[in-house]
């Protein structure tokens, strides 16, 4: 019996593989030693036990000022639109002009590889204390698994492999990665991607070779595929819907973009009382999976339903949440049963497409124009975001009256651009046929 190496150090890292066939093929035949935050030891014991699993828990990488500094020069050593984006919105809320500049200027000399690969040398030789290390000697794991490949702990995990000449797989956690993570600080032996937009990128930016990358698919998506849904009288009732109403489902982003949303709530609760939209027709606001009742100040109306999703931990830490097979189910349901998908940017537009629901991406700022770190418009900037304009499956409409005009088309004609979200799903999802957990889970197999 072979042994594996796994860090899991994230929610989504966790529904990514725990809950996929990722983790199932992989526990058959093989030890899995599962590195997990120390806090969150009973609930993996509680929901992935097996005789083959053994999870350790570990504390944070506590690194020294040395080292959080190259990490910060590495977070903008990248010329993308994410991160002219990411910088901009971080020198609206927190960071001085100095720093604005400093790091804008790190992000131009991010455009030559020379520069990320120094750092990345420099950030490496540089960390002395690696505390996986004592795990290689105990275990003696045959292969290390990354599934996230930006995160501290899971470098300092690959790092550790490096050291002890054990053989890595890595993988980008999200589409967005490559181009809004800044440099990665690690060099893998081989990396599963989910499409060949990815690769491309891990070919030209990360520069890996293309022998050395898999192309899986999304392996959270299987569960789309066999999706069985709630009976609409139960979800409904969860949701506090009468059985004849109609809802889309909004999934926004708050922070700097907190205004803005509430004055599309707003917008959507006037049309519905001016009867521009059907007095039955609902608004189901999913709030971001961190986010407890009375974090923020919501626009309130009779139309509008909060939701509050996944499985929160007693303290309030942003990452004290999971996605159990409850939470899993509930999102699908919410996909599921709703006309329309509203959102600005968000990976939730390829859940949608997986659903063929029409999707509407919010490009107005609400009731004026905003400056850009507070401007749904300028959110587009994002780089992997090229790729949904692309395919043309999605309704961006840039103004009050474009908004509601585009969900009432999208009620009277739920198939417009279907053929336009179809492109994008198979686009983003390389094969959207129920296997890319088994792809994913035999290329690491076939690497032991």
């Amino acid at each position: 019996m072979k042994t594996i190496f796994i860090p899991i150090y994230h929610a989504f890292t966790s529904r990514n593989i725990l809950r996929t066939d990722v983790f199932n093929i992989l526990k058959e035949n093989n030890k899995l030693i599962i590195f997990i935050p120390n806090d969150k030891e009973g609930y993996y014991l509680k929901n992935f036990k097996h005789e083959n699993v053994e999870f350790i828990g570990t504390t944070d990488i506590n690194e020294g000022k040395k080292l959080r500094f190259l990490r910060k020069m590495a977070r903008f050593l990248f010329n993308s639109g994410s991160i002219y984006w990411f910088l901009k919105v971080e020198r609206a809320t927190q960071m001085s002009l100095f720093k604005y500049i400093y790091n804008s200027l790190l992000s131009k000399l991010g455009t030559f590889k020379i520069f990320r690969d120094i750092i990345k040398s420099i950030y490496q030789s540089n960390i002395k204390d690696n505390i996986y290390l004592k795990y290689f000697e105990k275990y003696k794991p045959d292969l290390v698994f990354i599934p996230d490949i930006y995160r501290t702990n899971e470098i300092y995990m690959a790092l550790a492999a490096k050291q002890k000449n054990v053989k890595t797989i890595g993988m980008v956690r999200s589409w967005d990665n490559i181009l809004g993570k800044g440099t990665c600080l690690i060099d893998l032996d081989r990396l599963i991607v989910h499409n060949e937009n990815m690769k491309k990128e891990a070919i030209k930016y990360l520069g890996y070779q293309e022998k050395d990358i898999e192309v899986v698919g999304l392996p959270h998506f299987d569960y789309y595929l066999n999706f069985d849904p709630t009976l609409k009288n139960e979800f409904y009732n969860k949701l506090g819907l009468n059985e004849n109403d109609k809802y889309v489902l909004f999934v926004p982003y708050f922070g700097t973009y907190t205004e803005a949303t509430n004055e599309i709530l707003e917008i959507f609760q006037t049309a519905v009382a001016e009867n521009k939209l059907s007095n039955n027709l609902k608004l189901v606001l999913r709030m971001p999976q961190s986010y407890t009742p009375g974090f923020i100040k919501l626009f309130e109306g009779k139309n509008i339903v909060v939701d509050y999703p996944c499985f929160k931990y007693e303290d309030t830490r942003k990452s004290s949440w999971e996605f159990t097979d409850e939470d899993m189910k509930h999102l699908a349901d919410s996909i599921h049963y709703s006309e329309i998908v509203i959102n600005f940017a968000s990976t939730l537009t390829l859940d949608a497409a997986a659903f063929d629901k029409p999707i509407i991406n919010i490009k107005f700022d609400g009731y004026k124009n905003k400056k850009f770190a507070f401007s749904m418009k300028q959110i587009y900037k994002v780089e992997h975001w090229k790729y949904v304009f692309k395919t043309g499956g999605t309704k961006y409409p840039e103004s009050i009256d474009q908004f509601i005009n585009n969900i009432n088309t999208y009620l009277n004609n739920p198939s417009e651009d279907k053929e336009a979200r179809s492109k994008l799903i198979n686009n983003q999802a390389f094969k959207f046929d129920d296997m890319s957990g088994k792809r994913a889970a035999e290329y690491i197999i076939s690497q032991l």
